[in-house]
């Protein structure tokens, strides 16, 4: 037989019709004392201060509204593919890819300000309302993505780095008898030509990523290490150990 319930024994209370969430205007109809399954903020159906009615502000809703992460997600890598493969070594790139990073730019731009101010009219309502209510931190990521990959494009890091990881296959490649270089990736840099040059200097023509608005940059090497490129571009630079970038970046 089934134990019998005793009678001091009651239902926990539940929210009642019309009850919404003070943080984000979720409905809590039916649900017990705890938090909102949507925001986290706590409520207790014995406490009507806790929760709100059916009338609860726009501007609520709007400052607690933030996309999931994987919209995050989403533009962290698409930003990265937009500036990274177009990373130059002072931020050059492309006339296709200028295009693009101005185009995805200028839009992110766009809708980081519309969000911002209607996050921070409807925080500002809010506020004038005395109702609780705080912006999402996680909007937040949106302008550190897209600042922080305009710094490391404008400042050649991201070439500075790919270069970096990429130097002991080229000290490797240059231990070999020149008749042995060859086409293919080198670290993250794709030779698609080797050319001798009469006096020894050996260049390697780089193909995508590498390709600038002028055409694409060539690293040579010097076996007597000595900094004398053949001409190629105001973009020269002595990366070292006989290893030259000739690019031009106008």
């Amino acid at each position: 037989m089934l134990p019998r319930v005793p009678s001091d024994q009651t239902a926990p209370p539940l929210a009642p019709p019309g009850a919404m969430c003070l943080g984000c205007g979720y409905a809590l109809v039916g649900l017990g004392k705890g938090k909102c399954p949507e925001c986290g903020r706590q409520f207790d159906p014995l406490l009507a201060e806790s929760m709100g009615p059916q009338s609860i502000p726009i501007a609520r809703r709007l400052i607690a509204f933030a996309p999931p992460w994987w919209v995050f997600v989403m533009y962290g890598l698409i930003t990265t593919a937009v500036f990274g493969l177009q990373a130059a070594p002072i931020g050059s790139c492309s006339d296709a890819g200028a295009a693009i990073i101005a185009m995805w730019y200028g839009g992110s731009l766009l809708v980081m300000a519309a969000a911002a101010c209607a996050i921070l009219g409807a925080w500002a309502m809010c506020r004038w309302r005395r109702v609780p209510g705080n912006p999402k931190v996680r909007w937040l990521v949106f302008p550190v993505v897209l600042f922080g990959w305009i710094f490391a494009w404008n400042t050649g890091l991201v070439w500075s780095l790919r270069w970096h990881f990429a130097k002991d296959n080229f000290a490797t490649l240059a231990a070999r008898p020149t008749s042995a270089w060859s086409t293919g990736w080198y670290g993250s840099y794709h030779v698609t030509r080797v050319h001798r040059y009469p006096d020894g200097v050996i260049g390697l023509h780089l193909g995508f990523p590498d390709w600038y608005s002028q055409g694409p940059a060539e690293l040579q090497f010097s076996p007597t290490a000595t900094y004398a490129p053949h001409p190629f571009g105001p973009g020269d630079e002595d990366l070292g150990s006989g290893w030259f970038l000739c690019w031009n970046p106008t």
